[in-house]
């Protein structure tokens, strides 16, 4: 299972739920630097922290978007989609 923050590959058994960053799963060490973080800042400071998570969505949005066209682009050169990383 990929983690959905940073796209790293966390097993079936070590998950995290990466809300309220995206709503999804994510591995081990993002939910330590960055979901318990943004946790713990929501209950202080709650705008800080929805500042903080849309910038994060939108960097993974963008992240996602950008390795999908590089699929694309990928394929088209070589027939077939190759994920270079």
């Amino acid at each position: 299972m990929k983690c959905e923050i940073c796209g790293g590959d966390h097993g079936e058994r070590y998950s995290c739920n990466a809300m309220p960053i995206v709503n999804g799963r994510c591995c081990m060490t993002c939910d330590d630097l960055i979901v318990s973080p943004v946790r713990i800042l929501q209950r202080t400071y709650p705008d800080a922290a929805n500042e903080i998570v849309a910038l994060f969505r939108s960097s993974v949005k963008t992240h996602a978007h950008l390795k999908r066209e590089r699929l694309k682009l990928t394929k088209g050169q070589h027939g077939q989609a190759q994920d270079q990383r």
